[in-house]
């Protein structure tokens, strides 16, 4: 019978806990040395023909309920927030091996100055948090110079 065997990997920080907090706040996002406290994500650019339209952010969120998810436009960046879902030890002592993350999340991410913030969607469907980030129209302005 083959024996499961699972290693805890906690190393402790050789950083003052200040120095983490003052990251934090430096970064407006949760800071952790060694950690990537984000699930993984793709920005793709949202083209037509040669015209850049947009942006089209999409988070892998497998298993996390819709309701445990909040989607923010403040000021110039997008705020994605996640709760962890809550199990109970019955849930928990049932896995043979974990790799689809339950942890929370809170990322943000910075809107281009062409982005049009009123107009920015979300849609969560099969795992995947996709949102939508269009541009603003250019101004266009055809005014007749006169030559003197």
């Amino acid at each position: 019978m083959t024996q499961l065997i699972t290693r805890e990997r906690s190393f402790p920080s050789l950083l003052p806990e200040t120095f983490l907090k003052e990251m934090q706040d430096i970064l407006g996002a949760d800071f952790r040395l060694g950690q990537e406290n984000s699930y993984p994500y793709n920005v793709l650019k949202t083209m037509d023909g040669g015209r850049y339209l947009g942006d089209e952010i999409q988070f892998a969120l497998a298993g996390i309920p819709k309701e445990n998810i909040a989607v923010k436009v403040i000021n110039d960046h997008i705020l994605i927030a996640v709760d962890s879902v809550e199990e109970t030890d019955e849930v928990r002592q049932a896995y043979r091996h974990r790799g689809i993350s339950r942890r929370s999340m809170r990322r943000k991410i910075p809107l281009s100055p062409d982005a049009d913030a009123k107009s920015v969607t979300s849609r969560y469907k099969d795992g995947i948090l996709t949102i939508k980030v269009p541009f603003k129209e250019p101004d266009i302005t055809d005014v007749d110079i006169q030559v003197s």
